[in-house]
């Protein structure tokens, strides 16, 4: 009896824009990517203007510099790049792009360094370790450009060497 009382009107038409539906195999970044290419292309007059996550992206690379030295701020810093990088690396174009990329992989193997972080409490040994490795994976997870620069750069290589160390656990390992 309820569904007999609700009215259906067959001429009712509500237009909505047409939704773009992205393959659930994309990862963050090409998500993101994918996006700017359908605003860009729906308004090809539109100027997409960067959102302020990526200067604080910029602002903390600037701060520490190539060569950081590992400190509780700097591994709070590392641990902050990653969603950084996966949402909006995408918003940079050439040379900055290789610098930003050149950098962050010297942070992921400053953050990988055992000897970098033997002077630090455990707690934050593995925070940085994590860190390291998260902002490894979202650099990797970003476009296939960025992953030449991370192999031209030996940071693949060296992060394959870290691995194969007997000193380092298994659960660590399995990060």
């Amino acid at each position: 009896m309820y569904l007999a009382s609700i009215g259906y009107d067959p001429y009712a038409f509500n237009p909505s824009p047409l939704s773009y539906i992205i393959s659930p195999t994309y990862t963050y970044y090409q998500k993101n990517d994918n996006r700017m290419k359908a605003k860009l292309q729906h308004d090809s007059s539109a100027h997409i203007k960067s959102p302020p996550s990526v200067t604080n992206l910029t602002k903390l690379i600037q701060a520490y510099g190539n060569n950081p030295e590992v400190t509780p701020k700097w591994i709070i810093a590392l641990e902050q790049c990653h969603g950084l990088v996966s949402n909006f690396l995408h918003y940079l174009q050439g040379d900055e792009l290789h610098k930003i990329v050149v950098t962050l992989g010297k942070w992921v193997l400053s953050a990988l360094s055992l000897t970098a972080l033997s002077g630090l409490p455990p707690g934050l040994n593995v925070r940085a370790l994590k860190g390291g490795l998260m902002l490894m994976e979202a650099l990797c997870s970003c476009s296939s450009a960025i992953v030449d620069v991370l192999l031209k750069e030996n940071v693949v290589h060296k992060l394959m060497k870290m691995v194969a160390e007997p000193n380092l656990g298994s659960p660590t390992k399995l990060l």
